[in-house]
């Protein structure tokens, strides 16, 4: 996949990743299902890669996520536990 613009470009600890980075994703409300939040394996970090395909190995989980009060569905899917692979 490929990683959703971050805050910061250096020590992540979480991100998001996406399928691509065509419409689907880039633009105005993502679809809950074309993101996968990853947390990063404990006492490992990763950078900001821009614009290009990587893999990443980790738990993966079905995983709704709401805000308190909020019927909207922000996210489907998350990696824990993971480390990024790059191409």
């Amino acid at each position: 996949g490929f990683m959703y613009p971050a805050f910061q470009e250096t020590g992540l600890k979480s991100f998001v990743v996406v399928r691509d980075i065509q419409e689907c994703c880039f633009g105005p409300n993502p679809k809950p299902y074309d993101l996968i939040q990853v947390i990063m394996r404990k006492g490992e970090t990763t950078d900001y890669i821009q614009s290009l395909p990587f893999d990443v190995e980790g738990v993966f989980h079905i995983k709704i996520e709401k805000f308190d009060g909020d019927p909207k569905v922000y996210g489907v899917y998350m990696i824990d536990d993971a480390l990024v692979i790059q191409k």
